[in-house]
């Protein structure tokens, strides 16, 4: 520069129009390097030191990294095959438990009702007939035999169908009589949970 007893020669590039600081290398006559501001001024070796080497770095932007990112479609087969499995080992155990809880709610509800025949019996010495039937328990029943000593409190609160919404079977033949449950399938007959529930093998 003028006055400066020094002379330097540029070397790099100039500083941009936005008065951003832009790395300018001149050679000073004391073998010294300098940058320099847009506004002129060297800055000499010493200089240089104190204000580090500052040099503009071009900014990257990062992608941020997506981390919801979403299934594959071999996942999504992988999981449903998964799913598949399970379903067909659970659900035959579950539905074979829920068939075998009716099976069992229907057998209690048959030695209930047997129980109260039972005690019908004693009251009044025989069976209600197949026509008074199970409502005999419930309500004093007319008609032939007569009951003797009915009561004075009933011997169920109430009737109940089946727990396949079938009524409760009920046949006198004389000294004995038959009490049962159709089963899952509502007939006669059948096998597994569709088989006939029987009082008598209980």
């Amino acid at each position: 520069g003028e006055g400066s007893g020094l002379s330097a020669t540029r070397t790099g590039a100039d500083c941009d129009n936005a008065g951003t600081l832009v790395r300018t290398a001149y050679v000073i006559s004391d073998g010294g390097r300098g940058s320099r501001y847009c506004d002129g001024d060297i800055v000499t070796h010493s200089q240089h030191e104190h204000f580090g080497d500052v040099m503009p770095k071009q900014k990257f932007r990062r992608r941020p990294c997506n981390s919801q990112g979403g299934f594959t479609l071999i996942e999504i087969m992988v999981v449903v095959v998964i799913i598949g499995l399970l379903a067909s080992l659970l659900v035959p155990n579950i539905l074979g438990r829920g068939d075998e809880a009716r099976v069992m709610a229907a057998q209690n509800d048959i030695r209930a009702m047997g129980t109260a025949l039972d005690l019908y019996r004693l009251d009044n010495s025989h069976y209600p007939s197949t026509e008074q039937g199970l409502e005999a328990l419930v309500n004093k029943p007319a008609g032939f035999p007569e009951p003797r000593s009915w009561g004075p409190e009933p011997y169920l609160r109430k009737l109940t169908t089946d727990q396949w919404g079938t009524a409760y079977l009920y046949i006198n033949s004389g000294r004995q009589f038959d009490l049962y449950s159709l089963g899952a399938d509502g007939q006669e007959g059948g096998e597994g949970i569709a088989a006939d529930i029987f009082y008598k093998d209980l």
